[in-house]
This record gives structure tokens, C-alpha cells and sequence, in this order.
């Protein structure tokens, strides 16, 4: 019994960790959707390896908000 009650709990944790991968996944799609969009593709292209390593999706959907309410990339970087 043991046994099993071990194995259902790593079956567990790899469920959730690809779940929570999963979304993570579709949070840096949707900012790159949006990326390709509204600036260039290019752009999409170049940010791709630095939103990958983002492993807080609170923090990749923080992204997504900003992107849609400013007209250039520049306009990103400049504090509101």
C-alpha cells in the first residue's frame, strides 16, 4: 500500500508541473501572438528565448495587458 500511495503522489506532481507548464506555454504564445500583431514578427522572434525562461506565469500574463494598450515597442519601456 505504501508503495502505491507514493507513486499516485509523484503521478500527482507530474500532472500539476505539466499542467502549470502547459499554461505557461500558452501565456508566451499569446504574447507572441500579440507581438506579431501589433509590432513585427521579427520582434516576436527576437523576444521568444527571453520569455521562455519566465517561469512565473503571474509575470508572463503581466505582459499581455500592456501590450495591447501601446502603439510602439518604445512606448513599452517608457514608464506610465
Amino acid at each position: 500500500m505504501q508503495e502505491s500511495s507514493i507513486i499516485q503522489y509523484f503521478t500527482e506532481k507530474g500532472v500539476e508541473q505539466g499542467i502549470e507548464q502547459d499554461k505557461k506555454q500558452h501565456a508566451v504564445e499569446a504574447i507572441l501572438t500579440v507581438l506579431e500583431g501589433r509590432f513585427q514578427t521579427d520582434v516576436a522572434e527576437k523576444l521568444k528565448p527571453f520569455l521562455g525562461v519566465i517561469d512565473d506565469l503571474e509575470r508572463l500574463d503581466q505582459f499581455i495587458v500592456p501590450l495591447h494598450a501601446h502603439q510602439t515597442l518604445m512606448s513599452l519601456r517608457r514608464p506610465s
